[in-house]
């Protein structure tokens, strides 16, 4: 598409974010109305061309996207034009870190009253949506490496949309090494800490967990300020692993001997319900034999926790309701006056 006609198509209405490797508005097409977010790069900031983590994730998103996922972010279209490559998304209002620190949930959370995660039913809505999406990436041989709650948008309508697919890779050969310096550190698994290069879609389901007990407590499970506190925090809430709890792990390259041996202390002293500590001993242990059913369908996740709509006063600045879509609950959220 040429630069004018793109111009005199889309209005910029504000600018959402920025990052390495370009900028994103928010803009309205002038034709229908409808509301798009538009990641801008422009390429002469980069010696070699089109960065490969874009080319990465323009690719894996279009394939993807053939199959127009509920929670994977939508591709509108892809302009390259100018030195300059434009990818059009559907628009979201807000990622989850800028939901959850935009709410204030804790005087009615419905798990302890000390707690400023979210309520319940948000946590078992967008629990599952997640693990809809993570399911449907793994079944394609894609594994995301990075997620994150500012990875996972929410939009009006209540859903939860995966994104962000610059360090995602397809995983079609079962020998393949990887980079083990991926995930942001809070949600990266320990096996990528101790460096491992061989590694599959469990990583996801770590990220899964940390984000799940986020979401319940509003706190970062895992809040390491470097890679080796993060692994022991890791260790001192699981034990330092060793060939009868880990096989295999003394043999990866950055195990140690001389690790502090760590007593494992569990979520005994999370003040979180029993059915939530199952849950995320699930995802955090994925290499044992519970399956994706197994974790989407457990008690935390199953339908009768999904029908009571949480009160309307329990929010500041939010409003839910509840619809049925694609057989699914789905909780539709608005900003408040």
């Amino acid at each position: 598409m040429d630069t004018l006609l793109f111009k005199e198509r889309y209005v910029k209405e504000k600018k959402i974010g920025s990052g390495t490797y370009g900028v994103v508005y928010k803009v309205r097409d002038k034709r229908d109305s409808l509301v798009y977010a538009i990641k801008k790069i422009t390429l002469e900031s980069f010696e070699d061309g089109i960065p490969a983590s874009t080319m990465r994730e323009i690719g894996i998103l279009l394939e993807l996207n053939i199959y127009k996922h509920p929670n994977i972010i939508g591709v509108h279209e892809i302009i390259h034009r100018n030195r300059q490559i434009s990818i059009v998304y559907e628009y979201a209002e807000w990622d989850l870190k800028r939901f959850m620190e935009e709410n204030n949930f804790k005087k009615t959370s419905e798990y302890s009253l000390s707690h400023a995660g979210l309520p319940r039913s948000l946590v078992t809505s967008f629990g599952r949506q997640l693990l809809n999406a993570l399911h449907f990436c793994h079944q394609l041989k894609v594994f995301h490496r990075d997620l994150k709650p500012s990875n996972l948008l929410l939009t009006r309508e209540g859903f939860l949309k995966l994104a962000d697919f610059g360090l995602s890779r397809t995983y079609s050969m079962s020998n393949r090494t990887y980079c083990h310096e991926v995930v942001t550190l809070w949600y990266r698994a320990p096996e990528l800490m101790l460096g491992a290069k061989q590694y599959n879609e469990s990583i996801d389901i770590w990220s899964f967990g940390c984000i799940l007990y986020e979401m319940i407590t509003g706190e970062v499970l895992f809040p390491g300020d470097s890679e080796i506190d993060e692994l022991f925090l890791v260790f001192r809430m699981f034990g330092t692993p060793t060939e009868q709890t880990w096989k295999g792990v003394s043999m990866m390259p950055d195990y140690k001997e001389v690790f502090p041996k760590f007593r494992a202390t569990g979520f005994q002293k999370c003040r979180i319900p029993p059915d939530a500590k199952i849950m995320l001993q699930i995802t955090l242990f994925p290499s044992s034999n519970w399956s994706f059913s197994a974790r989407s369908n457990h008690g935390h996740f199953a339908d009768s926790d999904l029908n009571a709509c949480p009160s309307t006063d329990a929010f500041q600045r939010s409003q839910v309701v509840y619809s049925k879509t694609n057989n699914n609950i789905v909780p539709k959220l608005s900003t408040g006056s």
